[in-house]
């Protein structure tokens, strides 16, 4: 009885010993962070959240620290938010302290710490915040670009900002296709060589991410020398009649357009009471139409005429010739009751009147039709 009352005391001694041992190696252990979120990717206007766990800390300050290329920015230490930001917040419970950021901006992005803080050293661990950031299409991106035909090339920049890094494509308007004969282009830099007027109008830039777009129109200017198309190049019409002369005229920048009589090439025609001149505007900005109305024609008024369209790419002109015809050709004198200048009215009443008076002669009998 004695022994097993001696055995039970060091058992308890030993017991005992064990205990503070634990207790002196517990004392004793390491500060460490058993857990640190993963990456977060995150958009504008959005809210995350950073965990770090922590063991063996109390006693020493726990951070969250944000790490950028100018230096690093205290966030806050234990339970205090250490910078003027309304959108941070803490919540820390034993060893368990959470980061919050509410409405994320594009500063937001970074590398950010937990970091415990001792007498003698630092352990941290790390997290990366991504933010994703819709396309901006860059200023020095290309706006408006102006050259001629026959030149050799011309290049279209674009370029853009965003996250992820945003793919640059090309179109035209009005589903025109691009110089490569398709209807897209992938790539920043769009070249066009062998300038000739087709090439003139639209071109867009598209950047896109997969988080948004953003678009900007880029025009292109092809300045050409004036071509003219005679509408018809012999135009005949009786004497007292009036008759019109059609030139369509294409060119970029617009043409001064002339009218002149070919027997008197040095003085442009002008309006008065045998010539009425007018340049009308089409569907296509770059062409127009004009007509030179030759009005109560005379012996005089036939012979050869020509249009003449001028920029500073050059002169071009488009000769047709007006020549007499016994007959009315019309348009623009086509109306039944059309009466040519200088000649008896030809209206229905006066029509009328005329038959009732040659049925009167040749038939005595006959009634004389009302007016």
């Amino acid at each position: 009885m004695r022994m097993h009352e001696t055995g039970k005391s060091y058992f308890l001694i030993f017991c005992h010993l064990f205990s503070v041992y634990v207790d002196l190696i517990n004392g004793q252990q390491e500060p460490a962070i058993s857990f640190i979120s993963k990456e977060k990717i995150a958009s504008l206007g959005e809210s995350i959240e950073l965990i770090c766990e922590t063991a063996y800390a109390s006693g020493n300050s726990v951070q969250w620290i944000k790490a950028n290329e100018g230096g690093i920015t205290l966030l806050s230490t234990g339970n205090t938010v250490s910078i003027p930001d309304d959108r941070i917040f803490l919540n820390n419970i034993n060893e368990k302290f959470e980061l919050r950021i509410d409405r994320i901006v594009e500063n937001d992005k970074g590398r950010y710490l937990c970091r415990i803080q001792m007498p003698t050293k630092t352990i941290e661990a790390s997290v990366n915040v991504t933010v994703r950031i819709p396309p901006v299409i860059t200023d020095d991106s290309s706006r408006h670009v102006v050259t001629s035909v026959n030149a050799s090339e011309i290049i279209l920049k674009c370029n853009a900002t965003g996250h992820p890094e945003p793919r640059i494509s090309w179109r035209r308007e009005k589903h025109k296709l691009l110089p490569n004969k398709r209807a897209f282009l992938l790539g920043n830099i769009l070249k066009i060589t062998n300038i000739t007027k087709d090439h003139q109008g639209t071109y867009f830039c598209v950047a896109d991410n997969g988080v948004g777009g953003d678009r900007r129109a880029i025009s292109v200017e092809v300045e050409y020398p004036p071509s003219i198309r005679v509408i018809k190049e012999r135009v005949g019409q009786a004497l007292n009649y009036n008759q019109d002369l059609v030139c369509s005229v294409e060119s970029f920048p617009s043409a001064a357009i002339s009218w002149y009589k070919e027997d008197d090439p040095s003085q442009a025609l002008s309006n008065n009471k045998n010539y009425n001149i007018s340049i009308f505007p089409t569907n296509n900005e770059f062409i127009s139409t004009t007509i030179l109305r030759v009005r109560r024609i005379e012996k005089r008024n036939f012979g050869h005429y020509f249009c003449q369209a001028s920029n500073k790419l050059g002169t071009v002109k488009g000769l047709i010739e007006l020549f007499e015809t016994q007959n009315v050709i019309c348009p623009p004198d086509c109306s039944p009751l059309y009466s040519p200048y200088n000649s008896i009215p030809t209206t229905l009443p006066s029509f009328l009147t005329y038959l009732s008076i040659f049925l009167a002669i040749i038939s005595p009998s006959f009634i004389t039709i009302a007016i």
